[in-house]
C-alpha cells in the first residue's frame, strides 16, 4: 500500500482530487460531469444570499459543484479530508478574491 496523500490539479489549476493513501484511504474529488459533484445549495449549504449567488452554476435550480467522497469510511478519514478540503478552498477564496 502507499501510504502518500496525493493531489490532482485540473487545467485551470483547481485540485480535481484530494486523497489519503492513494486509493485505499479515501478521497475527494471533482467532476463536474458527474451528478454527485452537483449540490442543490439551499439544501446543502449555508451561504448568505450574496455567497451563494456568486457560486451558482444553474441560477434557475441553484445547484453549484461540490467535492464528493470515495472510499471515506472512517471517522478520522472524513475528518482529515474535511479540514484538508476547508484549508485549501480558503487558500483558494484568497486567491480568487
Amino acid at each position: 500500500m502507499n501510504n502518500e496523500e496525493d493531489i490532482n490539479f485540473m487545467e485551470n489549476g483547481l485540485v480535481s482530487n484530494l486523497s489519503i493513501n492513494r486509493n485505499a484511504g479515501g478521497s475527494l474529488y471533482f467532476n463536474k460531469e458527474k451528478l454527485n459533484c452537483k449540490s442543490y445549495a439551499k439544501t446543502f449549504i449555508n451561504f448568505s444570499e450574496e455567497k451563494l449567488e456568486e457560486f451558482l452554476i444553474d441560477n434557475e435550480k441553484k445547484n453549484i459543484f461540490v467535492y464528493s467522497g470515495k472510499n471515506i469510511d472512517t471517522l478520522p478519514k472524513a475528518l482529515f479530508l474535511r479540514n484538508w478540503a476547508i484549508e485549501y478552498m480558503n487558500e483558494v477564496f484568497k486567491q480568487v478574491f
